[in-house]
C-alpha cells in the first residue's frame, strides 16, 4: 500500500467534502484521532451563532440526483439583537433524457411521472419558523427540533427539466457579535449555489456575497 502521506493526499479531499465518516464506540485515542481529522461527520453545534443548512434525503427511489441543483439564498435582517431572516431554497432537476432506464429515472410504485426528483429537504437554522411557502403558495411543513435548533421538512417533487422555490419566513435572537454564520455542508453531486445578504441596524456586513458551497463554512465578520 501507499505510504500514509500519499494516503492522506488521497484521502484529504475526500474527508473535506464530508464523504466519508466513521464512528468509534469507545472514548480511547482513536475516538481522538477520529474527531481530530473530522471523520465523526458531526453536525456543527452552535450557541448564539446563526447557523443554517439543507439536508435532501432522495425519496423517489431513483438516481436522479446526479440531475439536481440547489440554489440557498439567505436575506437577513438584525435590529436590536433580533433578526429577521427569508430563506429561498431553489432546486432545479437539469435532466433532458426521457429514455433513461427506469433504475435511473423511474419512481418505482409512487406514482410520479419518470424523471421526476422527490425531495425530502429539511432547512436546519438557528433561527424560529414563522411561516412557509411553495411556490407562492402556503405549504405544511413538518417542524422539529433538531441540534438544539428547529429544522422544516417539506416533501418537494421537481417535475424533469423544471424548477421549485421554497420560501422560509424565520426569526430569533441573534447573540453573536460580531455575526458569525455556520453553513454546514451535505456532499451531493453538484455543490449548493449560496448568496448571503446581512445587514446590522440598516448597514450591510462584511461576508462573501456569494459562494459555492464545496464543505463545512463558517463566515464571520471582523471583530
Amino acid at each position: 500500500p501507499p505510504p500514509p502521506p500519499v494516503r492522506a493526499d488521497i484521502i484529504g479531499p475526500v474527508i473535506d467534502e464530508d464523504r466519508i465518516g466513521i464512528w468509534w464506540g469507545r472514548g480511547d485515542r482513536s475516538s481522538e484521532l477520529i474527531d481530530a481529522t473530522r471523520l465523526d461527520g458531526r453536525f456543527p453545534i452552535v450557541s448564539g451563532d446563526d447557523l443554517l443548512a439543507l439536508v435532501h434525503q432522495n425519496a423517489g427511489q431513483n438516481k436522479l440526483d446526479t440531475h439536481l441543483r440547489r440554489e440557498l439564498d439567505y436575506q437577513l435582517e438584525i435590529v436590536d439583537g433580533i433578526g429577521d431572516g427569508t430563506i429561498t431554497v431553489t432546486l432545479h432537476n437539469d435532466l433532458a433524457d426521457l429514455t433513461l432506464p427506469d433504475s435511473i429515472i423511474a419512481n418505482n410504485d409512487q406514482g410520479y411521472p419518470a424523471g421526476t426528483n422527490v425531495a425530502r429537504l429539511t432547512v436546519h437554522t438557528a433561527l424560529t419558523f414563522q411561516a412557509a411557502l411553495l411556490d407562492g403558495q402556503d405549504v405544511t411543513v413538518d417542524r422539529q427540533l433538531a441540534f438544539g435548533h428547529d429544522a422544516i421538512t417539506v416533501l418537494i417533487d421537481v417535475p424533469p427539466g423544471g424548477s421549485r422555490t421554497l420560501v422560509l419566513q424565520v426569526r430569533g435572537e441573534i447573540v453573536s457579535d460580531p455575526y458569525q454564520l455556520t453553513l454546514p455542508h451535505q456532499p451531493l453531486v453538484n455543490h449548493d449555489d449560496v448568496t448571503i445578504s446581512v445587514t446590522v441596524e440598516g448597514k450591510a456586513i462584511e461576508l462573501p456575497a456569494s459562494l459555492a458551497l464545496s464543505a463545512d463554512t463558517v463566515l464571520a465578520t471582523p471583530g
